[in-house]
């Protein structure tokens, strides 16, 4: 009998990262406070995610660690 359980983790990491690999070039369009949209692709939000993390992590953020971004408006 066929298990129904997933083979992987159902977390937004895993999420995004799919979508990027598949959809690269489909955008995201978030709203900001002052009621302007914002858009990038799933390929330039992974690879911002990424880089954001390599930064953090030469400051010396590490694993458990709380870190907050605060919205900003007029742009991302």
């Amino acid at each position: 009998m066929k298990a129904t359980m997933m083979s992987v983790p159902l977390s937004v990491n895993v999420l995004v990262e799919r979508a990027a690999r598949l959809f690269p070039s489909s955008e995201i369009v978030s709203r900001l406070p002052d009621k302007s949209l914002v858009r990038h692709t799933y390929g330039d939000f992974v690879q911002h995610s990424k880089a954001l993390a390599q930064l953090l992590i030469g400051l010396g953020i590490k694993a458990g660690d709380r870190v907050a971004r605060l919205a900003r408006g007029g742009g991302s």
